[in-house]
């Protein structure tokens, strides 16, 4: 028995300076973590949205919790190319991937040559949070969301809608069963171009990201409603669908993913980092700056909400395919 005791602190003295030092009191990480620096995949260009609030982050967390950071632009495929790479990564907790939310939905269901299933990913949080806004064409005619209806359901499939590509289709559903009535979907392939087409009276209406709200107004376009069931976030003098009486809830958001089997410590530490970040070093007003709103779910409660989301999104995705 005596050989077996020593033998035991020999072993508990070579390898105690892992663990020692210890672990963080939020999440029980070794002290060490990170020791080399953590890369952030977006699996789109660089200069969009969600690339813009990857940067954001990574910056935050280099400049004022000391993490050295890498945020690596994986586009192509439409998107397929990082996902892929990110979640075949080695989970070791250095490699994570910030993406929009329809983003994996779309690939589950329209992608065959995806190499995942939602099983794959682990949620850490999310991070920000964005609506759509409805509005019509310069000049238009129409002036309400009630307007709008009338004409619609008088007018069955005469009215034509922007939208920013084809993985925003289900919006128009979503809009169309609210509302009780039918549209005409035009792909801009892009927010930028969904935009530019409703300026030119090209479209009637167009489902634009919110942060158009100001563009619409100097550009002289009515915006009759907003998809967010958060009126806080909606710029005095506007509504949202709830406010006026329809169900029509439709946000899009950013969060964090891993790859299947990075530790759950490890993942708790990384949403902490965010929380963190958020309430002690502004973070929100940095996110807010990139037109999103900062919008913080953490580990805890956002894998739970994270499927729930892929499920619908997956349903609505099924029902657009007759649509693309």
């Amino acid at each position: 028995m005596k050989k077996l005791f020593i033998v035991a602190i020999v072993l508990l003295s070579v390898f105690s300076p892992v663990f020692a030092a210890g672990s963080t009191e939020s999440s029980g990480t070794s002290s060490n973590y990170p020791s080399r620096p953590i890369t952030f995949i977006v699996n789109r260009a660089a200069g969009g949205a969600t690339d813009a609030v990857a940067r954001v982050i990574a910056t935050a967390m280099q400049k004022n919790l000391g993490y050295t950071t890498v945020v690596q632009n994986l586009e192509g495929g439409d998107g397929l190319i990082g996902a892929n790479t990110a979640i075949t990564s080695n989970p070791d907790g250095y490699t994570f991937m910030i993406v929009g939310s329809t983003e994996i939905p779309n690939m589950l269901v329209n992608f065959p040559e995806a190499s995942f299933t939602k099983e794959d990913l682990v949620p850490i949080c999310e991070v920000t949070s964005k609506s759509k806004i409805l509005a019509v064409k310069p000049n238009s005619q129409i002036k309400t969301l009630d307007d709008f209806i009338a004409y619609a359901k008088a007018n069955p499939g005469k009215l034509t809608v922007s939208v920013s590509g084809s993985n925003h289709f289900y919006g128009v559903i979503l809009l169309e069963e609210a509302l009780g009535i039918d549209l005409t979907i035009v792909n801009a392939g892009s927010g930028s171009s969904a935009y530019t087409m409703l300026l030119g009276g090209h479209v009637e209406c167009g489902l634009l990201d919110s942060n158009y709200y100001e563009n619409c107004e100097l550009e002289g376009m009515t915006i009759l409603a907003d998809t967010t069931d958060n009126s806080d976030v909606v710029p005095e003098g506007y509504h949202t669908f709830t406010e006026l009486g329809y169900n029509m809830v439709d946000t899009n958001f950013n969060y964090i993913l891993a790859p299947k089997g990075t530790p759950a410590e490890i993942c708790q530490f990384i949403s902490d980092a965010v929380a963190k970040l958020n309430d002690e070093y502004d973070l929100k007003t940095a996110l807010e700056a990139t037109g999103q709103n900062a919008v913080y779910v953490g580990y805890e409660e956002f894998p739970a909400e994270y499927f729930e989301y892929i499920d619908k999104m997956v349903d609505l995705y099924n029902q657009t395919n007759s649509l693309v």
